[in-house]
């Protein structure tokens, strides 16, 4: 029954190809949701977005690819690991880790048998793991205490601010939130000289 629609999908995305522009292969994608080309149309536009700079309608593209190939491709079918692959890398890319870190355990979880690829190359997903661990990790670096005190600078008057969220994940320790006497606050970062400013 799908058939027809099906048809209709490839003929319109074969009609569609050398085209720059992605909002044609984002309507095939919408138009026909559940085709088997609908994920290709999706990664079609992703590409396109990216070749304009336009990231944010590239990961969109990519979500919305990963989503139709979850409904209607196998697992082993090459476009779907490569939307799971772009997308993983390109959240990477925008430092937007640990949505990618997110991905990357869903489909560790729930598609083990999934190749990821990034333009056609295949992807190890223990090491795409262990990069997004390490720059979680550098992002979330905590200050050391050690023997030697270093240079001090002192700023009277300040102290430092209560934070409003004792959570641990993404705090920065190269920049300080400090209160004043009177109330007001301040945000002081490290110099080149390892003094604030």
């Amino acid at each position: 029954m799908y058939a027809a629609y099906e048809a209709e999908a490839q003929r319109l995305l074969a009609e569609a190809e050398g085209d720059p522009d992605p909002e044609r292969f984002d309507r095939i994608a919408r138009r026909y949701p559940v085709a088997r080309l609908a994920p290709s149309a999706w990664l079609e536009a992703a590409d396109r977005y990216r070749a304009r700079g336009e990231d944010q309608n590239e990961i969109l593209s990519l979500e919305e690819g990963l989503a139709a190939a979850q409904e209607t491709l196998p697992s082993d079918d090459p476009v779907f690991g490569e939307l799971a692959g772009r997308l993983i890398t390109a959240l990477i890319e925008k430092e937007r880790l640990v949505l990618a870190e997110q991905r990357l355990a869903w489909v560790r979880a729930g598609q083990p048998s999934l190749v990821l690829r990034s333009g056609g190359t295949i992807l190890d997903t223990s090491a795409l793991a262990a990069q997004i661990r390490t720059r979680l990790g550098e992002r979330a670096r905590r200050a050391r205490i050690g023997p030697e005190l270093g240079a001090v600078e002192t700023l009277p008057g300040w102290t430092i601010a209560r934070p409003i969220d004792r959570s641990t994940s993404g705090r920065l320790t190269d920049r300080v939130m400090l209160e004043g006497a009177e109330g007001q606050h301040a945000l002081f970062a490290l110099n080149d000289r390892g003094g604030l400013e």
